[in-house]
């Protein structure tokens, strides 16, 4: 077991030709300190050590990340291929920029609400449980949404990236050898990435997809690269146009085949906020209007003589039936118009009615006796 302190970075940074004091000075201005591969599994307190800006601690032991909160000059934190098992003690490491914990047991990116200044983020190739994915805590992602410009989740099996969405400042993703299966939902979620230059989706379902390439690239504004491929810009122009021309076609299919209602269903719906008696009207005018039209039928009675037998005319039928009948009227134009008047003015409003047709209103029918 081998434990990161003090006397260990001085043994470390010591020469023999040196003094004590010569060395105590020398850790008060050491910024860069490298100890992978030494077997370390704990970390001391590395407070004295004022000016470290940048740790290398990588390819060691370390089970739990400790003891760094008071080391606030810190910048770049390399912590790759230990046994780390959760994102924690890092909140006050305020200047730190660049975080790599690629190789370790991490199953959630946490821990990073008070980091405002972290521009790169190298999680990569998590050692988990069959079947476990990596998930990402809001908080940190909101936090992160306006410095984060790189980040790598590749080999984490991660099946979807729209909690990722609010990484507004991203310029490069790595996410390949995943399980992202859905291309819609990556589009929908790198649209929101208008800083986005690289992407890496080799080995995921979504890569083998019809139209793939073209679908990502017309998602994006300024994508260079896609899977380790350049995208010059005459390519990404063209596609964009191209996507630009379907969807006008789109549109005026959309209005060519969209559906107009009847000219009598807009005049009903008009009727509907007239006064009472213009409403009747023209009520009765768009039923009237609305029955299909047919070939008209002409019923030809042959002349029989009024007094042959078999043959009852409307006076004889309506007095056997012991009714009396009465003389059938006609209703001109004019009384037509003039009911019409009136009951618009009664309702407060007077309009102008076009009737064509002469309304005849018979108060019997001819009948015929067999």
């Amino acid at each position: 077991m081998v434990r990161l302190t003090v006397d260990y970075i001085k043994k470390t940074v010591h020469k023999p030709h040196e003094s004590s004091k010569n060395t105590d000075d020398l850790l008060k201005k050491l910024t860069h300190l490298s100890l992978p591969e030494k077997s370390i599994d704990s970390i001391a307190d590395l407070s004295s050590v004022k000016n470290l800006t940048v740790l290398y601690l990588h390819h060691n032991n370390l089970q739990v990340i400790e003891n760094l909160c008071r080391n606030e000059c810190l910048t770049h934190l390399y912590l790759q291929h230990n046994k780390i098992g959760k994102m924690e003690n890092l909140n006050n490491i305020k200047q730190l920029r660049k975080l790599y914990l690629g190789y370790n047991c991490i199953s959630v990116v946490e821990g990073l609400d008070a980091v405002t200044a972290l521009e790169e983020l190298h999680i990569e190739n998590q050692q988990l449980l069959p079947g476990e994915t990596i998930y990402f805590d809001p908080r940190t992602i909101k936090n992160l949404s306006n410095c984060l410009r790189i980040l790598d989740i590749s080999s984490n099996n991660v099946s979807s990236i729209s909690d990722l969405k609010d990484l507004r400042a991203i310029e490069k993703l790595n996410a390949r050898n995943n399980a992202l299966s859905d291309l819609l939902a990556v589009c929908e979620t790198i649209c929101h990435w208008p800083r986005i230059e690289q992407l890496d989706f080799q080995s995921n379902k979504i890569a083998q997809a019809p139209k793939y390439r073209d679908k990502i690239i017309s998602s994006t504004k300024h994508l260079r690269t896609l899977d380790s491929k350049d995208i010059n810009d005459i390519t990404r122009s063209f596609i964009h146009r191209f996507e630009l021309v379907k969807e006008e076609r789109r549109e005026r299919t959309f209005k060519a085949t969209d559906v107009q209602t009847p000219f009598s269903d807009d005049i009903a719906s008009i009727a509907e906020h007239l006064p009472p008696g213009l409403r009747q009207s023209v009520s009765a005018s768009v039923k009237k209007e609305a029955i299909p039209r047919t070939k008209s039928l002409t019923l030809s009675l042959m002349q029989v003589p009024v007094n042959s037998p078999g043959f009852l005319s409307d006076d004889s039928a309506m007095a056997n039936s012991g009714l009396q009948a009465r003389p059938s009227r006609r209703v001109s134009n004019a009384e037509n118009l003039t009911r019409s008047r009136q009951r618009a003015e009664r309702d407060g409003q007077t309009s102008l009615l076009h009737l064509g047709d002469v309304i005849t209103t018979t108060s019997s029918t001819p009948k015929i006796q067999k």
